[in-house]
């Protein structure tokens, strides 16, 4: 294997481990809302600044 193969195949992997954090936090945040509020604009906004801000979004 060529390194600039190599290098490519990290790179995916290393994109595939970072969608799936990011969809693993997004549905996580969904489920913890969930369990805390009824309220579907509430949960629809707290999702949604997960999902805009990622990991920062966690923490406002």
């Amino acid at each position: 294997m060529e390194l600039q193969q190599i290098l490519r195949l990290l790179a995916g992997i290393a994109g595939a481990y970072l969608t799936i954090l990011f969809l693993g936090i997004v549905f996580w945040t969904y489920r913890d809302i969930r369990s805390r509020t009824r309220d579907g604009l509430v949960q629809f906004f707290n999702v949604a600044i997960v999902f805009i801000f990622n990991i920062p979004g966690l923490f406002i």
